[in-house]
């Protein structure tokens, strides 16, 4: 089964207008669906050769919105190292198939050619995103062909998100490793403080007992018991104090020893000389 391979040309008028024409040919009954860059660099290959250019040449393939594709179109042919390559005419010719999605593949020729894509091919892959979106026609992707290895834009962006979120993920599954670390050090802390107002209500718990059994013990006991206990309670003067006592007593004496005071045998020996 042959491929619709897709052209445009103007009329009297000058005015563009799609030329159709079977090209190639694909094996089986049913039309061809790309779902993956692998399948795309297959399809060009078999039937366009694409890998063995001379010089670099654009391919454009149109697809309908479930990856059905609609028709080829050759969209620029170069030199050895470059191709022209303009955002018009692709989206001119996917309007004119009204597609609904697109794929545009070109190939890097000569030996020992890599498919690692230049500044150009970046800037001019950025730029036609940002045309379909205007233009509401999705962009699969852009596809570049050395040989027998090929480079896709779509790859390499779903493998970029992929490693993004597996970051993403371990930063999440970090953050939470630490908020449980938290959370674990606060439970702790809690059950500490929990552990030492309890043993705080248990002391004073006792201490209230032991107040309550020796009221009961006092309330029991006589007057002569209280008070002999109440001597026994009374701390220890120190040793400095105990020795200013001991001082002033001894100076009380010594005034009264010097005092005007008289016995009274001495009272009557004055009467009796009298």
């Amino acid at each position: 089964m042959q491929a619709d391979f897709m052209d445009v040309r103007l009329d009297d008028k000058k005015l563009p207008y799609a030329v159709h024409k079977a090209v190639g040919e694909y094996v089986g009954d049913q039309g061809i669906r790309i779902k993956n860059p692998q399948t795309a660099v297959k399809v060009l290959n078999e039937m366009f050769h694409m890998k063995d250019f001379a010089e670099e040449r654009v391919y454009l393939i149109l697809m309908s919105g479930s990856c059905d594709v609609i028709s080829f179109a050759e969209i620029s042919k170069g030199v050895l190292n470059c191709a022209l390559l303009g955002v018009r005419e692709i989206l001119q010719r996917a309007l004119f198939c009204n597609a609904g999605r697109l794929i545009v593949a070109h190939n890097h020729p000569g030996l020992g050619s890599t498919p690692c894509p230049s500044g150009s091919d970046i800037d001019l892959t950025g730029s036609l995103m940002r045309a379909c979106r205007l233009m509401q026609v999705t962009f699969s992707d852009h596809i570049i062909i050395a040989g027998e290895q090929y480079f896709s834009f779509q790859e390499e962006w779903n493998r970029w998100r992929e490693q993004k979120e597996r970051e993403e993920q371990t930063g999440q599954e970090a953050g939470e490793s630490q908020k449980e670390q938290k959370s674990q050090k606060e439970q702790k802390k809690q059950e500490e403080q929990k552990k030492q107002e309890m043993e705080k209500k248990q002391k004073a718990g006792k201490r209230q007992k032991k107040r309550k059994k020796q009221q009961k013990r006092e309330v029991r006991k006589g007057p002569k018991e209280r008070k002999r206990q109440g001597k026994q309670n009374v701390r220890k003067e120190p040793e400095k104090r105990k020795k200013q006592k001991k001082r002033k007593k001894r100076e009380k004496k010594n005034d009264c020893i010097g005092c005007s005071y008289r016995p009274p045998n001495s009272i009557r020996e004055s009467k009796d000389s009298s």
